[in-house]
């Protein structure tokens, strides 16, 4: 009873079905998101010097044509656009974690914790080549921090790797930082940083050590996001988990 249940089949294929949905949006919309978070920048610095910032977001929400995008998705784009644009980020980092998590198996801290180079491509037997996702973990190493390769594909775990980065590089440029490849250092540099280091964020300073991480879960996320990625549960759900554990009383759980 202290485990989590299983993952129904339908439900399991409907989660991903709608992850791949939502990972076609946020291409589709990558570039102008980029762009306008990339103009954000220098306009919310030049507006600051004059004492008011608060028109920045929502002419380059307009000017991008970000509107019915950040909507949808339940971020106020009138009162508060700049944090619209960064709440944006830290959905699209959410969503590309999930992505990793259904194609690799690896735990959420895992995750988090990936360094911003770590897609590792490796040559097998009878000329294949393997995707693999490099990080650490602390599983069967009594908590100690070992490096370690998760085995993924590359049209969809790579796929989420690489749409994270260019969201990453972002906030990176915003502090003026690259991301290092050095084994000593990368990392230092998480696939999924903080959206609080964005010039209107909480974060002011760049840290001397480690980037800290986008830590949000999807218990944390906005409704519209659970709305488009879980499906609700059916009767030939809770069926399927009567098969499993005939003894266990499913439906009297939440």
């Amino acid at each position: 009873s202290r485990q989590y249940a299983p993952l129904p089949t339908r439900i399991y294929g409907g989660l991903i079905n709608n992850l791949t949905a939502e990972l076609d949006d946020i291409e589709a919309n990558a570039h102008r998101l980029l762009a306008a978070l990339r103009d954000a920048f220098a306009a919310y610095w030049q507006e600051k010097k004059r004492g008011r910032y608060g028109s920045v977001g929502p002419e380059l929400i307009e000017t991008y044509g970000l509107k019915d995008y950040l909507a949808r998705r339940g971020f106020n784009i009138n009162q508060r656009a700049l944090c619209s644009l960064s709440g944006a980020v830290t959905e699209v980092f959410l969503v590309c974690k999930l992505q990793i998590h259904v194609f690799s198996g690896m735990r959420h801290d895992e995750a988090r914790m990936l360094p911003y180079h770590c897609m590792v491509k490796k040559n097998g037997r009878n000329g294949r080549s393997h995707s693999l996702i490099a990080g650490i973990t602390t599983k069967f190493n009594k908590g100690r921090r070992l490096r370690t390769h998760w085995v993924t594909t590359d049209q969809e775990g790579f796929r989420a790797i690489r749409l994270s980065q260019q969201f990453a590089s972002v906030v990176y440029e915003s502090l003026g930082i690259t991301p290092s490849k050095a084994d000593a250092l990368k990392d230092e540099f998480p696939l999924f940083p903080s959206t609080d280091y964005l010039p209107w964020g909480r974060r002011k300073d760049v840290p001397r050590q480690r980037i800290q991480t986008a830590d949000k879960d999807l218990s944390k996320a906005k409704e519209p996001l659970h709305a488009r990625l879980l499906p609700v549960i059916e009767e030939e759900d809770i069926a399927e988990l009567d098969e499993i554990d005939p003894f266990r009383a499913w439906r009297c759980e939440k």
